[in-house]
């Protein structure tokens, strides 16, 4: 745990933030949040050290956290899932435990409600189907069920600008947090976007190097790696012939190899 904790980064403008809620006589909205933050991300991290997956590094933002983890990119379809769900079970299992303490009198009315409120403005924000929240990564495993990872991450990226622009335009009041919380996502839309190519080769070079186990094995008519699935090893048919994904991809990779 202590490994954990030094892991945990706060940016200034989480600092900003909490140091404005303090002047304003915020401070009970600032704990629940912070609070709420810290046990969605503890979900996160729980089932990322089931599944025996190292923690980089954790951001907390006032709008939320972002945990990142060390993992390779070709993990299965259902521990992708199980990590980014965790986080909103986590959300669920807190507010069970703050119905059982208001049940017992141990928090006021205000405390309870207020815990109510943050914790499901909370939840549905990160549900929202935009890069890096989890909703676009629950999301992105139901697309991934069906569609190519090459041509999954361009359909991804697409959704989440679209919902991302639906986002804008109903919080586009003249309101400091949605201004900021909009130019952060802004940014990380940014990075995915730079980070495609690099993301489909990293795709493809784990499959050559890496032993994966693979759940399904489906064949193409035609040579074209942009068809490789998650989940799924690939056997490609071409002129009466059959060749293995590995093969297509040393010959990808090695200019001198010829099938």
């Amino acid at each position: 745990m202590k490994n954990i904790l030094k892991k945990i980064n706060i940016p200034f403008i989480t600092y900003f933030f909490l140091l404005i809620w303090f002047i304003t006589g915020f401070i009970k909205s600032a704990f629940l949040i912070i609070l709420i933050i810290l046990v969605h991300e503890l979900g996160h991290i729980m089932i990322c050290l089931l599944l025996k997956y190292s923690i980089n590094k954790i951001t907390i933002y006032p709008y939320g956290g972002i945990t990142e983890i060390y993992k390779p990119i070709n993990t299965p379809i259902i521990r992708n899932f199980l990590i980014s769900v965790f986080g909103v079970v986590m959300q669920l299992i807190l507010y069970l435990f703050f119905v059982v303490i208001y049940h017992f009198n141990l928090i006021s009315d205000n405390t309870f409600n207020l815990f109510t409120y943050y914790n499901s403005i909370i939840i549905l924000f990160n549900l929202l189907i935009i890069y890096p929240l989890d909703g676009f990564k629950v999301f992105e495993c139901l697309v991934e069920r069906f569609i190519p990872y090459y041509y999954s991450r361009y359909i991804m990226f697409v959704i989440s600008l679209l919902f991302l622009a639906v986002f804008v335009f109903y919080n586009i009041h003249f309101m400091i947090n949605n201004y900021m919380i909009i130019i952060i996502l802004l940014f990380e839309q940014f990075k995915y976007f730079k980070r495609l190519k690099t993301m489909y080769h990293m795709f493809l070079m784990e499959r050559l190097l890496m032993p994966f186990k693979y759940y399904k094995i489906a064949y193409n008519k035609k040579i074209n790696i942009k068809l490789l699935n998650r989940d799924t090893y690939h056997y490609f048919i071409n002129k009466n012939k059959v060749y293995s994904e590995k093969e297509i991809l040393l010959k990808k990779f090695d200019i001198n190899r010829r099938i």
